[in-house]
């Protein structure tokens, strides 16, 4: 009997934008099979390359695309770039829709599997938060299953966040709080994408976890933020 290639199950999560009440952020969360006919039609497309029923190595190819060409735009800022268990990763920020759009800033993640891939979370735009206002945020979660092996997970997480909060702290189920300092976009940075500037955590967790809430903390150590979200979809 021959070998079948691996499960892959992919997790969107995105702000619905302006949609916040009582301190809970509603996400708008969607589960998709990777490459499913189904999904979205900016969600996934599979680049020519071997699919195998074991991991493989990360292509040279992989190494070099540039996932940037996925985004609506050319004038875009790069919030952070890696790779994590099984798939390249970068999240992006560019201007909003309408005469505002500097003050309401889009972020997207794009994914580029091993095994060739190449998905987006779509945009998550919103105004600027201010106090205890709720983050912009989007979150994609990737897991394998190939046969005879462990599942293989992996998060990656990006938030935009008030410029008071410079700490924050991540409540992702089935693992420990993950804290992260905030990063302040550069101007060059901010100039390329015509936006204004803004605190922003960009990150990855190899694993596929279920975000819980988010927890900002001022640079005296004051919790100025405390959302949870709503609802939560737990990894497959």
């Amino acid at each position: 009997m021959a070998n079948s290639g691996p499960t892959c199950v992919q997790r969107i999560c995105s702000m619905i934008s302006g949609r916040h009440t009582l301190g809970t952020l509603l996400a708008l969360c969607a589960m998709l099979v990777c490459g499913a006919s189904s999904a979205p039609p900016n969600a996934w497309a599979f680049l020519p390359t071997a699919h195998t029923s074991q991991p493989a190595r990360e292509p040279q190819w992989i190494k070099e695309y540039p996932l940037w060409k996925t985004l609506p735009t050319s004038a875009f800022a790069v919030l952070r770039e890696g790779t994590v268990a099984r798939s390249r990763w970068g999240i992006y920020a560019y201007r909003g829709d309408g005469p505002a759009g500097g003050s309401r800033p889009c972020i997207e993640e794009v994914n580029l599997t091993f095994e060739g891939g190449l998905s987006t979370s779509g945009s998550s735009c919103g105004p600027l938060p201010t106090g205890d206002k709720p983050p912009i945020f989007t979150l994609t979660g990737l897991s394998w299953k190939y046969p005879g092996r462990a599942v293989i997970g992996e998060t990656v997480i990006g938030m935009v966040v008030s410029k008071s909060v410079s700490r924050v702290s991540i409540n992702v189920n089935p693992v420990p709080k993950v804290v992260r300092r905030t990063r302040y976009l550069s101007v060059s940075q901010a100039r390329k994408a015509r936006i204004q500037r803004f605190r922003y955590v960009a990150l990855a967790i190899p694993r596929d976890v279920c975000l819980m809430g988010v927890e900002g903390f001022d640079i005296g150590g004051r919790r100025v933020l405390n959302t949870g979200l709503d609802p939560c979809l737990a990894p497959g």
